[in-house]
């Protein structure tokens, strides 16, 4: 494990120190607390809360490194201006190994120090976004919700020269980026933004909506309150009979004026 601050022991009486970056193994786990043997001096111990120290665990393995083996680091580090995902070429010399960037840095390693290392012979899809290589064979499984449009880009723009996939179905890959594809397309279309006119014209008619009381509570106090003229509509009106009927008779002889005296 590696600290990523510096501690110091205020809680056991004993005066113990761990410095930002240095590396300790862990010997034994009880109590829950963590009792630690720095790996450069194994006289050194310390024992500590796991939950008030900031640490990072890994799991020590031993690398076999030749020139032209390519790898990548693993972990950010400032001091040396490395971002994790950072890809190289091992270059061994006087008996010394450094790494040469794909970007022309070159990175001595620790003769001491553990590296956050690992070969970059394959790597995951996530870890080779931002770089590039001579060749690129992306294995990319048919099925499943793992892959999507965006991975696929990311898998299969990585190469400079030469690509050749590797799938165990081509018509499923073909169909699950498609319709990863679609989707997005339709979050997108469902994201668009609506222009301030259109926005200013449905509040304008949501407010007349309001005073005509065609909307709100006055709308719905409306709609439970039946019409008499409402009643009948859609019904059928009785048939009158003939004795029912009225007769209305029409002349076409001009009416005579009455005149009246003062």
């Amino acid at each position: 494990m590696e600290f990523n601050r510096t501690y110091k022991d205020k809680d056991s009486g004993v005066e113990a120190e761990a410095e930002k970056g240095s590396q300790w193994v862990v010997t034994n786990t009880s109590g829950g607390k963590l009792t630690l043997q720095d790996r450069n001096d194994p006289e050194k111990k310390l024992q500590v809360n796991p939950v008030k120290v900031s640490i990072s665990a890994y799991t020590a393995r031993e690398m076999e490194l030749r020139s032209g083996d390519q790898v990548y680091f693993r972990k950010n580090d400032k001091t040396r201006d490395l971002i994790n995902g950072t890809a190289g070429t091992v270059i061994v010399e006087n008996g010394k190994a450094s790494v040469k960037t794909d970007q022309g840095q070159i990175v001595p390693l620790h003769e001491v120090k553990g590296e956050v290392l690992d070969y970059g012979y394959a790597v995951t899809t996530h870890a080779s976004q931002g770089g590039t290589k001579h060749t690129a064979i992306p294995v990319l499984t048919g099925g499943g919700r793992g892959m999507n449009a965006n991975l696929a880009y990311v898998a299969m723009t990585r190469e400079t020269h030469s690509l050749e996939v590797i799938t165990d179905d081509v018509e499923k890959l073909g169909k699950s980026i498609c319709k990863f594809s679609d989707r997005q397309s339709a979050i997108g279309a469902a994201k668009t933004e609506v222009s301030p006119e259109l926005d200013e014209i449905r509040q304008a008619r949501r407010a007349a909506d309001y005073e005509l009381g065609q909307a709100g509570d006055l709308a719905e106090k409306r709609s439970l309150e039946v019409e008499p003229e409402q009643e009948h509509i859609g019904e059928q009106e009785p048939e009158v009979g003939i004795a029912d009927r009225k007769e209305y008779q029409f002349s076409s002889e001009q009416e005579h004026e009455l005149e009246l005296g003062d």
